[in-house]
Parts: C-alpha cells; sequence; structure tokens
C-alpha cells in the first residue's frame, strides 16, 4: 500500500481583488499536492499470518470481540470500534494543510478498521507491540498495520501515555473482489486472542444526519453552525469591504459548493481556522471530491492555514469543493468530519 505525504501550498481558483469603481485581476496561485509516495511496499507476505501461537491456540482460548460495545483486557487496554469499512483513501478525521494519507494499491482496497483504545495499564505502551489485528477472508489472512490519529495527522508511532486513549486505525489491502465476503476479525492482545464474523453490509455505520441550521459542539473545544450550503460559480465575502477578494470558477464547465459555517472557538486559548473540521462531496455514493477552505477577515478572505481564533470570539469559514457542473443534477451529500465524528448533510 501507499503512505502519500499532502501539502497544500495554496488556495484553489480564480482569486480577484475588487475595488469601488474599479477592479484589479490576481494572477492564481492554483493549490498544488506534492506527494511523496514511500518507495517501502507492503509485500504480499506481510498479509500472512505468522504467529504460529495463534495457529495452534485451541477454540477454548479465543473469546469474542464485541462490535458494538466496549471491550476491556484487564490491567492492558480497553477498546471501543468506532467503524469497519472499505476505503480507497485513509485520512484523519481532522486534516489541515499538510497531512498523511494512505492509498491500496492497484486493483486492492483498503480493509479499515477504526478504534478509540484507552491505555489502562502503569506505564506507557506501543499498541503495535500488544495489539495483533488480522482479517481472515475466503481462507487468506491479511495482518493489519496500525496508525496513531492525533489533532490533524497520523502519528509517526503508536505510543498510548498510562490512562490516555488514542484514535488507532488498523487497514490492510484486500483485493476489491473480496470486499463483499464474509470477514473474520482475529484480534490478539499480548497473548489472549478474540474473535468475531462479521460481513460489511451488516456493520455498516448508521449515519448521523444534519442540516443547516444545526450546531455540532464540543466542550471546551468549538463550537460549529452550518450557515449555507449551495452551489455557485462565486463565492464573495458576507460583507465585503471597500477591497475583497472573492473565488471564481475559471473553467466554465465546473462549479463550486460551497458549505458555509459560524464557529466559536471555546478553547482556553487560540484555535487553528485549518483545524476547525474538514468535509468532503460524495456523488451518486461513488465519487468524492476533497475541497479547501477560507476565512472571512475584515470584510476580506483570507488563508485559514494562516490564521486562527481567539477565545470565545466567532468567524466565518467557507469549505470550497470545486466539480463539474452536472453533479448538480445528481445525488449528492457531505460527511464531515468534525471532533473526531462523522457528521452527513444530505444536499439533494
Amino acid at each position: 500500500m501507499k503512505k502519500v505525504l499532502f501539502v497544500m501550498m495554496a488556495l484553489v481558483t480564480s482569486v480577484t481583488i475588487t475595488a469601488c469603481n474599479e477592479s484589479s485581476t490576481l494572477r492564481n496561485t492554483e493549490t498544488t499536492s506534492n506527494q511523496v509516495t514511500d518507495d517501502k511496499q507492503v509485500d504480499d507476505s506481510s498479509n500472512e499470518n505468522t504467529e504460529g501461537k495463534s495457529e495452534d491456540s485451541s477454540e477454548s482460548d479465543k473469546l469474542e470481540v464485541d462490535l458494538k460495545k466496549k471491550n476491556s483486557v484487564e490491567d492492558i487496554i480497553e477498546y471501543t470500534i468506532k467503524t469497519i469499512e472499505t476505503t480507497s483513501k485513509l485520512e484523519p478525521s481532522n486534516v489541515s494543510s499538510f497531512y498523511t494519507y494512505y492509498e491500496p494499491d492497484d486493483g486492492n482496497t483498503l480493509l479499515h478498521i477504526e478504534m478509540d483504545v484507552k491505555n489502562l495499564s502503569d506505564k506507557d505502551i506501543d499498541i503495535d507491540d500488544v495489539m495483533k489485528v488480522t482479517f481472515t477472508i475466503d481462507g487468506n489472512k491479511y495482518s493489519a498495520q496500525p496508525v496513531l490519529e492525533e489533532e490533524d495527522d497520523f502519528a509517526y508511532t503508536t505510543s498510548i501515555k498510562q490512562l490516555m486513549t488514542g484514535r488507532i486505525h488498523f487497514f490492510t489491502n484486500i483485493p476489491t473482489d473480496l470486499a463483499t465476503d464474509e470477514i473474520n476479525l482475529n484480534i490478539k492482545i499480548n497473548d489472549k486472542s478474540y474473535e468475531t464474523t462479521f460481513d460489511l453490509e451488516e456493520v455498516k455505520p448508521e449515519k448521523n444526519y444534519v442540516k443547516k441550521g444545526d450546531k455540532l459542539s464540543k466542550k471546551d473545544l468549538s463550537e460549529v453552525t452550518i450557515k449555507s450550503i449551495k452551489f455557485t460559480d462565486k463565492v464573495e465575502p458576507s460583507n465585503p469591504s471597500s477591497y475583497y477578494t472573492y473565488y471564481e470558477v475559471k473553467d466554465t464547465s465546473n462549479t463550486y459548493l460551497a458549505l458555509k459555517i459560524n464557529v466559536k472557538n471555546l478553547k482556553g486559548d487560540s484555535l487553528d481556522a485549518d483545524k476547525v473540521m474538514n468535509a468532503k462531496l460524495i456523488y451518486n455514493d461513488k465519487y468524492t471530491y476533497d475541497c479547501f477552505s477560507t476565512i472571512e477577515k475584515d470584510g476580506t478572505f483570507t488563508y485559514t492555514n494562516i490564521t486562527s481564533i481567539d477565545p470565545l470570539k466567532k468567524s466565518v469559514i467557507y469549505y470550497l469543493f470545486e466539480v463539474p457542473k452536472e453533479v448538480k443534477d445528481g445525488d449528492v451529500e457531505l460527511q464531515i468530519n468534525y471532533a473526531g465524528d462523522k457528521y452527513f448533510v444530505k444536499v439533494k
């Protein structure tokens, strides 16, 4: 599988500065993604379970994994499974201008299990050392790689401090045509094995839908209100000043879907504007589009990655998706990742 580094250099689209009775168009600096691909591919043999002990374990030694409730191993860890799914791109829940994501090899998809893991021991633990996850499909075993999610990226270690909880993602390459088969999940924690069998359709999480006017809130973090969602070819600030920036698509066959939110900082210190939340557009349950964000400040737009929001202050942020105009006539919904949870907005 491929580990990719994504760097957001600037904002996409056409940026124009407007003054009363005169305007001058600035040359647009387009968003570029510099992708650095790790040459170390996961060898197919790594998908084989080579742990001899688990092969020799009797059925009576294997305990059950609860997919819906908290699972606990005394004095070691406590974990709750949040999501099991296949995906073509594994990203952190909240992303900023610089982050890592993972993609499957050609012809494959990523089988992904996301869980909250609490360290119950009296010392720091490395999840990669104490917890092994293996999927078995049609007699073939696939060992999953763990990654720990940080505030807006994946960490370089999987270490969790004592009595702290971390969001862990286990994922592995599987052939795309196996994604609908019955899957056996084995979680080995130290010398104990826990198992369950599931079908992806059966464990598909129920979507949490929100709509215009709804508020999302996280104590001591932020409060987000969805103000508007609309297709438009041009996006301007709510209250433009004498000189202001606006965004306009350059390709006439495209348009924007603009998601506008109000955000209030509930933290005791400043809140980075590009870390409030992130979103993606899903068209006809098949095509996905990423967005870029911009924030209103002093009657114009500026970059979220260089702007912070002071404690108890409010700001207006836009998330802009540039999509083909035909998307307006299809089935469109937004996935919002906020404070570690996923929310969905039905656009049409």
